[in-house]
């Protein structure tokens, strides 16, 4: 089919060729917004209670399928709250502590307004925040 671009495009097109192609690009779209819609889940792996009861911290794993690797963080919340799950299935809100990998990280309330966070890989840690509302982090990043 050397020469005339046009008349190797009808011979795809009759052979099916042509088609084929398209349907699947229209669906490799669809597949990769699929993807970017995909949910992830997180696991509670500890909760701890600030003195009094006020807030809470916990550190999830976050497991968003095969392709991406876990990533291990702390979140805060008022302790009267459910922790909130985004469309994702992530919890976003409050987290103050980020780590890529399954990290062992400590929580301990130093008081009601302290915590202290203990990274077991430090060089995992991605991002930290210093402080949520009026509650000060330590951390040994």
């Amino acid at each position: 089919m050397k020469g005339n671009p046009w008349k190797y495009a009808r011979y795809l097109a009759r052979s099916g060729v042509l088609a084929m192609s398209v349907a699947l690009s229209a669906c490799g779209d669809h597949v990769r917004d699929m993807d970017a819609m995909s949910s992830c889940s997180e696991s509670n792996e500890e909760q701890v209670a600030s003195p009094g009861g006020k807030y809470v911290a916990t550190v999830f794993r976050r497991n968003c399928g095969a392709t991406t690797g876990f990533v291990t963080h702390v979140n805060l919340r008022l302790g009267s709250e459910p922790d909130r799950v985004e469309e994702s299935g992530t919890v976003l809100q409050g987290q103050v502590l980020v780590a890529n990998g399954t990290p062992s990280i400590q929580v301990r309330w130093i008081d009601g307004t302290s915590l202290s966070l203990q990274v077991s890989d430090r060089s995992k840690v991605v991002s930290t925040q210093e402080s949520w509302k009026t509650i000060r982090i330590k951390s040994n990043n």
